[in-house]
């Protein structure tokens, strides 16, 4: 009997993968439920739990955009620290397991030799507690621009590599002042029409007194 199809796939080896793939994401889905506590029929998350997840979620958006338009995903080793940074969150724990299983819900392949030594240096620095979460690291580590942060629709856990917070505040405040004056602009105008059209109303012949 030959090998059964999968997606359409006929080669074994490329079946194999498939099966692989599937067995990954099964087992990262069992693992997503265990990241929280159940309770009245609900999944709970701590608080550093839920930011862990929105974190993945993030860099998930941010690898799946790079994908789909053709772009250089970016450094690795970079990627691999950021994902260290979710599972020190979401597992307390720092791992290639922990840190395998979100690579596979992000959907990105790291290589061992590249993987396991960033995992290494995050797990010391967790045990010693001194892995750094701060949102201006993880975008040097994905290297995110800030029209590319602004596209992925990213407010917070990942800054721009090319736009420090502060400037990013000013350049934002300095947005919101220029919208302000032209919505007083405009309404400023409206009323000044809205002011004349009455007084040429008020001037014009009143026909309908004559009978």
């Amino acid at each position: 009997m030959g090998e059964a199809k999968i997606g359409g796939l006929e080669d074994p080896e490329s079946v194999a993968r498939a099966r692989a793939g599937f067995a990954r994401l099964e087992r990262s889905m069992r693992w997503n439920e265990q990241d929280a506590t159940q309770k009245d029929g609900r999944l709970h998350y701590t608080p550093d739990q839920a930011l862990g997840r929105e974190l993945r979620n993030r860099l998930h958006v941010v690898y799946r955009r790079r994908i789909a338009g053709g772009l250089a995903v970016g450094n690795l080793d970079g990627w691999a620290g950021a994902v260290c940074r979710v599972a020190a969150r979401c597992d307390s724990e720092v791992s290639s397991e922990t840190v395998s299983k979100h690579c596979v819900f992000i959907g990105i392949e790291i290589p061992t030799g590249i993987l396991t030594p960033v995992v290494d240096g995050a797990a010391a620095a967790f045990a010693a507690g001194a892995l750094r979460h701060s949102a201006a690291l993880l975008g040097e580590m994905i290297q995110l621009t800030s029209a590319e942060r602004e596209e992925c629709g990213i407010n917070r856990l990942i800054d721009a590599c090319d736009e420090p917070r502060g400037e990013r505040t000013r350049r934002l405040a300095r947005e919101r002042q220029r919208r302000r004056r032209a919505f007083g602009k405009d309404q400023k105008r409206q009323a000044k029409l809205d002011c004349e059209s009455s007084r040429s109303e008020s001037r014009s012949p009143i026909s309908h007194y004559k009978e």
